[in-house]
């Protein structure tokens, strides 16, 4: 173990672009302890273990198990910059400077796989774009979406969506909707539908215009002001 410290203390310290004197006085210790850390001549006592891994944005974990898969640390200027980092357990999957969109990176999972099948929710104030599928509920306040597919409920205030299937209910207040396959109710107020292609609902909808390029086909009750399309199916 002493031996895997050694090398993983030195390399999270190169990482996280701090010397050994600065490490040592962050832990209000000598350079030459952190040098004997490094060699493997030494340990830090176990009350140093907390103040250490926060020091390198590492995990006490990571520090002590060869089996750990070691994850991207970060170390910045003060900028004044705002900065997500998104991370799945603690897998990095992105890192986004805030500008007038965040791009949200979903974990891949293998869904033929019962114990790959996630469902979690997401909940973004402002435009979003999605490089994969969620498998909740999405809620979008002031903002646009883009994504693959959602399989739960998706609610979109002041805003507009672009997706290519939503598993449950999509909700738009005030905005524009633009896709392929929804399973649930559509509800855009204020708004109007685009689809270029056929459009399947499996529930109802209620909107202001409707434009499908290719054949409409709703299941249930759909109340519109204007629609145009092929041909509109109803089951």
């Amino acid at each position: 173990m002493k031996k895997t410290f050694a090398t993983k203390i030195k390399k999270f310290r190169k990482e996280a672009h701090l010397s050994q004197e600065q490490l040592a006085n962050i832990c209000q210790v000598s350079v030459q302890a952190v040098s004997k850390w490094e060699c493997c001549l030494s340990y830090p006592d176990i009350e140093l273990l907390p103040i250490i891994a926060k020091a390198l944005n590492v995990t006490i974990d990571s520090l002590l198990l060869d089996d750990v898969e070691d994850h991207e640390t970060f170390s910045w200027d003060d900028d004044d910059k705002i900065r997500v980092v998104q991370y799945h357990g603690h897998q990095l999957l992105a890192v986004d400077e805030i500008t007038n969109k965040i791009n949200l990176k979903m974990p891949s999972f293998d869904y033929s796989k019962e114990k790959d099948k996630v469902i979690f929710n997401v909940e973004v104030a402002g435009d979003v774009q999605i490089d994969g599928s969620i498998g909740g509920n999405v809620s979008v306040n002031a903002g646009a979406v883009s994504c693959q597919k959602i399989g739960g409920n998706l609610i979109v205030s002041a805003g507009a969506v672009c997706c290519q299937k939503v598993g449950g209910n999509l909700t738009v207040t005030a905005g524009n909707m633009s896709c392929q396959k929804i399973e649930g109710n559509v509800n855009v107020t204020h708004g109007d539908i685009e689809c270029k292609g056929n459009l399947y609902v499996e529930g109802s909808i209620e909107c202001d215009n409707i434009n499908v390029t290719n054949d409409l086909h709703c299941k249930s009750n759909m109340n519109c002001n204007h629609v145009t399309c092929n041909a509109i199916y109803k089951k």
